[in-house]
Formats: structure tokens, C-alpha cells, sequence
């Protein structure tokens, strides 16, 4: 399973009081179908995260916050319970929800140092 560095560094030195907002990619093809491992639907008949994923992030006292297509999903959990996230054996890669972020009162630069 890949994790993102900064996934790394917070598991390292977790913050009790902290939580963090985290994309988490699943392989469909390792996830059972059928009743105890399905994919479900929420109450709005979105795709819900597959139980695996859930019962970890209920585990870990989080929330998956949505499905953001191409098998990921965006979770918030304290940041002790990223632990439980990598237990989840389809899961293939858990990075941070800002993994990019722009500042958008910052003008990008060109190559010469001049705001376009």
C-alpha cells in the first residue's frame, strides 16, 4: 500500500486532538461482494465506501465524508486512527485530502519571476 509522505510523518507522531482528512483508494477486485464485504448504497443512493473501509473508519472513530469516484474515498478520522485505515487489506493507497494546495490570494510567477 502506498501512503503519502505526510501520511507517513503523521502516523509516526500522531496528534491525539487532531484529525485529518484523508483520500483513501480501495482495488474493487479485493473487496468481497455479498453481504459481510459489499459496496452499498447510502441513503441517497450514492455509492457507499465498501465495508471494509467503513467498519475501520467506524473503528477508528471517523466519518467517510464521500465517495470521490475511481474507487477513493474522502474520510476524516483522528489522526491515531490512521493505524486502522492501513489495516484494511483493499486498501492501495492513503494520502492526504491537501495533498495540493493553492493559494489563491498568491499570484502564480512566471519562469522570470513576474506575476503573469
Amino acid at each position: 500500500m502506498y501512503l503519502s509522505h505526510a501520511v507517513r510523518s503523521i502516523r509516526r507522531d500522531p496528534k491525539p486532538d487532531e484529525e485529518v482528512g484523508l483520500v483513501v483508494e480501495v482495488d474493487p477486485n479485493a473487496v468481497e461482494t455479498g453481504a459481510a464485504g459489499d459496496t452499498a448504497t447510502d441513503s441517497d443512493g450514492d455509492a457507499a465506501a465498501p465495508a471494509p473501509l467503513r467498519e475501520a473508519v467506524a473503528a477508528a472513530d471517523g466519518a467517510v465524508v464521500r465517495d470521490l469516484g475511481f474507487d477513493a474515498w474522502l474520510v476524516r478520522v483522528p489522526e491515531t486512527g490512521i493505524d486502522a485505515l492501513c489495516e484494511v487489506d483493499a486498501a492501495v493507497r492513503i494520502e492526504t485530502d491537501a495533498t495540493i494546495r493553492l493559494d489563491p490570494e498568491r499570484p502564480v510567477e512566471s519562469e522570470d519571476g513576474d506575476p503573469p
